[in-house]
């Protein structure tokens, strides 16, 4: 005698799991317009300010917009400095495109011979005040992560002003890669700001435009940072006053850390054949756990052995007992909090239903699809 059927129905149905665009998306925008520089109800999350070595007078302000941007304060010495970074990270491996708006009212002799600014994208940022704080600064720093930016007035001489990358695992070594390219910086008396944006598409090729209070200058090259890792927006300021972040605009063709999804290929199983859940993820995740009524499984471990080891799909057998299970897939990552997914399935025995029960009907009828 063939084994009765139990079947199961998915109560609460999940959307559809993103898909990559095609089209530009901001990731992270800040006007600094007074919300709050840990705030930001902008795109992308607030920002971090960290002095290092720095007296409590010389900082990024609190974002206020009647100082025309994140200012950073007065200062009386060359070491003093400030960071500022944003809280989350970005996925720029499709190529990125950053415009910053800026000012800087003196270069080099005010108030010390390191007066410096600079800003770009960095793998790594200071978590405090005692953190390394170079940032396309000096020569002499060796930094394990990738970064690329504009760095504005020499530092100590050290650095020329230009587009500076660092390649941490390249062919010349850890620490400052490549000067990309030298740029006849403009200091800004008048507070109107000036703008510098560089785009950079998936092979690693750059185009600079920086339009100066003269007139625009372009440039263009390649550079060699890793854009398969995560990137945060990052500015340091060293023994500066008045150097002023007006707005940052980041944007990308690459998809963000995406929620997971639960999907099954139907509405109504019999349990005498295997069930799959298909699990879709981010192949970036840190973790990826699927808790069920009876424990814990760790997708990441199922997908290194499957066919296909990170294609952000797992097809997972269960079996449900009879009852309500709940399902709940949680995607970590570090830079970012974590993302999940839940979803309920009602697992009943017809046998067990009443005789006049609907769903009993439907199903004792061998009704193809059920309804409800």
């Amino acid at each position: 005698m063939k084994p009765k059927p139990i079947t199961f129905v998915i109560l609460i149905a999940l959307g559809l799991s993103a898909t990559a665009m095609s089209q530009s998306i901001t990731v992270y925008e800040d006007n600094f317009d007074g919300d709050g520089a840990d705030t930001n109800t902008g795109t992308g999350g607030g920002g971090i300010p960290i002095r290092i070595r720095s007296s409590t007078a010389f900082e990024w302000n609190d974002d206020d917009p009647t100082s025309a941007g994140l200012e950073a304060g007065a200062t009386t010495t060359g070491n003093q400095i400030t960071s500022f970074h944003s809280e989350n990270a970005f996925n720029i491996s499709q190529g990125f495109t950053l415009q910053v708006v800026f000012i800087v009212p003196s270069i080099g002799g005010s108030p010390t011979g390191a007066n410096h600014l600079s800003f770009g994208l960095s793998t790594e940022v200071p978590v405090d005040a005692t953190s390394p704080s170079e940032f396309l600064s000096t020569s002499g720093f060796a930094p394990t992560g990738d970064a690329i930016g504009f760095s504005l007035g020499a530092r100590g001489g050290n650095v020329d002003e230009g587009l500076v990358d660092w390649d941490a695992d390249g062919d010349m070594g850890a620490g400052l890669y490549t000067d990309l390219a030298a740029l006849a910086f403009e200091e800004d008396s008048t507070g109107t700001g000036q703008t510098l944006t560089l785009e950079v598409d998936s092979s690693g090729n750059y185009t600079y435009t920086y339009d100066s209070l003269s007139g625009p200058v372009t440039d263009t090259g390649t550079t060699n940072i890793d854009l398969s890792q995560v990137y945060h927006f990052r500015t340091r300021t060293q023994g500066s006053s008045g150097n002023v972040i007006q707005s940052i605009l980041l944007t990308t063709q690459s998809p963000q850390f995406d929620a997971p999804t639960i999907t099954t290929s139907a509405s109504v199983y019999d349990l005498a054949d295997p069930i799959d859940f298909d699990v879709t993820f981010d192949p970036s995740s840190d973790s990826l756990t699927l808790t069920t009524p009876t424990g814990d499984v760790d997708l990441l471990a199922i997908d290194a052995a499957d066919g296909a080891p990170g294609d952000g799909l797992v097809t997972l057998p269960q079996s449900p007992a009879l009852g309500i299970n709940a399902y709940n897939v949680t995607a970590t990552r570090a830079d970012v909090a974590d993302l999940s997914a839940s979803t309920e399935l009602l697992v009943i025995d017809p046998s067990l239903e009443a005789a006049d029960n609907a769903f009993s009907t439907a199903i004792k009828g061998d009704s193809p699809l059920f309804y409800y």
